[in-house]
This record gives C-alpha cells, structure tokens and sequence, in this order.
C-alpha cells in the first residue's frame, strides 16, 4: 500500500472548524513539513457539525532517505475534559463574585492558624488590607 495514495480517504481539511486562526494551521503545516512533531489541542469538527476539542500529536513519516512520503496522527477526544474546565472557571468566578461581594467579612484560614484569604468586608470591618493579614506562602 502507498502510504501517500493507497487506500486513502477525504483531505484532512474536512476536519477543519473554522475556530483556529489560519496563522495556526500554517504553523501547525510548517512544523510537519520540517520534518518535526507537533504536540497541541486543536478545535475539529465532526461529520455531524459537532466541534471536537482533540489533543492532537502529529509526525511526519519518512522514507529511507528522509523523504517526507506521509503523516501519522495521533488524536483524542477531550471534548468533555474541555467542557469540565469550562464549566469549572465559570463556577469558579461566580464563587469569586459572591466571596468578594459578601456583606460578611469572611477570612479562610489554615490548619497551621494563618490567615490565607479574606474578603473585601473584613478589609472594612477589622481594617486589615489583604497585604497585612494574609501570609504570603
């Protein structure tokens, strides 16, 4: 089988979301045409429209005298790894507002007794800045 033509299907284009920069593409294509390994996530799309968040590492195939004659790739979905993180960051900024705009002071403290976090109405209530009641680690 010819690693190039043989048994071969549609263009790796299809994959392509229209998420990425084209400046993205062109380093990506660069990079393999250099004969080098390319380790990212990239953004696909499925057959279906759905977009597909892939950790993606690609080499270029050699022949015996070094000549680029294909590429091997290596892909895995993390579409919900991506979707959990998402969803954590907006969690954690929602969590953020509320400790920031508490009407309460809160102070969180560790097992050792050291202040390690305060909120904007201890500032106001107790008159510490968070630089001189918060131990820097």
């Amino acid at each position: 089988m010819d690693l190039v033509r043989g048994n071969t299907g549609a263009n790796a284009r299809i994959l392509k979301s229209g998420r990425l920069k084209k400046e993205d593409y062109k380093q990506f294509w660069a990079t393999l045409l250099d004969g080098k390994t390319v380790s990212r996530e990239i953004i696909n799309r499925a057959k279906d429209g759905r977009i597909l968040y892939i950790e993606s590492t690609a080499n270029p195939v050699l022949d015996n005298s070094g000549k680029i004659i294909g590429f091997l790739a290596i892909q895995r979905d993390i579409s919900e790894r991506k979707k959990a993180q998402e969803q954590l960051q907006i969690e954690k900024a929602y969590l953020e507002q509320l400790f920031s705009s508490a009407p309460e002071a809160i102070v969180v403290i560790d097992t050792d007794g050291a202040i390690i976090r305060i909120n904007n109405e201890f500032t106001k209530i107790f008159g510490y800045p968070p630089q001189e009641a918060i131990v820097v680690l």
